[in-house]
């Protein structure tokens, strides 16, 4: 694939945002937003239910926490606006904005400051009231545009309420609550999450934050932080909690499993308003989606061969991992590594059988029959992308075709023989294409049951997923809902 370039950038958020604008344009009409009244939870859930609309034609690079932070946002804003109790700024219009308020990242979340401009555009296409933007954090001031954001005292209380919220509610691509202890060093950070592009807007951002605007941020921060404690009484630790606490609710979970399984969607009208290839490649990883979890057996069974703890050959099998997995160690050296660790007699050939069982390989419910349907496709290529040691590779190999007998053996890339893992820099994406003879990402799917691993491919790559997990909110399997999203994107045959 050729590199993309800025007019490449322009034309894909042009289009973008036009789709997005327009659904937020019809979700916030009659709302607080687009008329001057109170703001009522109606307002919150209207964005909400756009988010869910436009998940879809979201950016490649949009991480899935992106809706926790949104929603947490919202929520952390409401809580520290009742503490507060300023007419200025309600509860309820604090929530609503906090929730919208990061809205440009469903374009381009990478390009620093863009998505800043995205935000503008948006709000300008869902027709919301201008003056609604003053609650929220001067992101172009303080980078120094405009009149500079230099103390508390060029704040608004609603601003100081809405920057401390969205700083305080950052969480990983697992939905977890980042800890407030490493949050400023993330911080820090920022500049180098951004690569140097060639959007002018990003130039500009980053610029700024190498020259001091970012300690500047952090430390205008910790003093609103203080501000809030010392007039107000608000307590960041508590708020946090109550926060999780709101999160954890059905109706939350609920929307969060929704949203983000939306992000994955393939419904071929959304791929048609975007100018995306059909689905030609299936990938599928081999753990935990086309067979059951066979680490626990293999310990209990290398544990019994080597007279040793299962706990301990597991932590001294997961100690060679970022070594392994990519290959970086030969078989002679893996088991000399794994007779040091545990402390074994036996010889290399004895350990390399040890590691062939079998009967610890079980296929996953349901999956047996989904890949007989995509392998009725004639359209429809199938691979599987694995990440293993080369110890448990062959087994694998010969494991998979009675299970599966679709995949042929060279169509099963694992990272150690290939040379390159899902887990050690995501490097098994970027060979995966070149095997493939560098195919659009677009129409590669790849199926995994990390969301690590998914957003991986996706954010660095531009290749489809399909995050191969239980909805623990609605209770549907991981197989029905892949099956039932195969279906909807006509991958599937029958």
């Amino acid at each position: 694939m050729a590199a993309e370039t800025y007019l490449d950038i322009r034309r894909k958020s042009q289009l973008r945002r036009e789709i997005i604008g327009e659904i937020g344009r019809r979700h916030l009409a009659g709302t607080a937003f687009t008329e001057d009244k109170p703001f009522t939870p109606e307002d919150t859930e209207a964005v909400l239910q756009g988010y869910l609309e436009a998940a879809p034609y979201t950016d490649q690079h949009l991480y899935p926490q992106f809706w926790d932070h949104s929603i947490g946002t919202g929520f952390a804003a409401e809580i520290i606006a009742d503490i507060v109790n300023d007419s200025s700024f309600p509860s309820q219009m604090a929530r609503a904005l906090n929730t919208a308020h990061d809205a440009g990242s469903l374009d381009r979340p990478d390009l620093y400051g863009r998505k800043n401009l995205a935000d503008e555009d948006l709000a300008l296409r869902a027709q919301v009231r201008p003056e609604l933007d003053n609650n929220l954090h001067p992101v172009w001031r303080v980078l120094g545009r405009g009149v500079p954001v230099e103390s508390l005292k060029d704040l608004t209380l609603a601003q100081i309420i809405s920057d401390v919220a969205d700083n305080r509610m950052k969480f990983n691509i697992y939905g977890n609550l980042i800890p407030l202890e490493t949050l400023d060093a993330q911080a820090r950070q920022q500049p180098t999450r951004y690569a140097n592009s060639l959007v002018p807007s990003t130039r500009r951002g980053l610029k700024a934050l190498s020259e001091g605007v970012q300690e500047k941020s952090i430390r205008l921060f910790h003093e609103e932080v203080e501000y809030l404690r010392a007039h107000y009484g608000v307590d960041i630790e508590d708020v946090r909690q109550r926060v999780l606490e709101k999160m954890n609710e059905p109706v939350v979970q609920s929307w969060l499993w929704a949203v983000k399984e939306a992000q994955e969607s393939l419904d071929p009208r959304v791929d048609e308003k975007l100018g995306r290839p059909p689905i030609q490649i299936v990938a599928l990883d081999m753990g935990k989606v086309l067979v059951e979890d066979a680490d626990p057996p293999l310990w209990q069974k290398l544990g019994t061969l080597f007279n040793r703890d299962p706990q301990a050959v597991e932590k001294a099998v997961g100690s060679l991992g970022d070594l392994a997995m990519p290959g970086s160690i030969s078989l002679p050296e893996y088991t000399h590594q794994l007779r040091e660790l545990l402390g074994l007699t036996l010889t290399h050939q004895e350990i390399m059988s040890a590691f062939n069982q079998p009967s610890i390989y079980h296929p996953v419910a349901g999956m047996q029959e989904l890949v007989k349907q995509l392998s009725q496709n004639p359209d429809i290529k199938l691979y599987v992308l694995s990440d293993c040691h080369e110890i448990i590779a062959e087994p694998n190999t010969e494991a998979l075709p009675r299970l599966y007998p679709q995949f042929r053996a060279e169509n099963i890339y694992f990272s150690s023989i290939i040379k390159a893992s899902k887990r050690v820099g995501g490097l098994a994406f970027a060979e995966l294409l070149k095997l493939l003879g560098n195919p659009d990402p677009s129409s590669v799917l790849f199926i995994d049951d990390n969301r690590g691993y998914t957003t991986k491919a996706r954010a660095g790559f531009g290749i489809r997923v399909l995050t191969f997990l239980d909805n623990l909110s609605s209770g549907r399997t991981a197989a029905a809902r892949i099956q039932e999203e195969l279906a909807r994107g006509g991958v599937l045959t029958t």
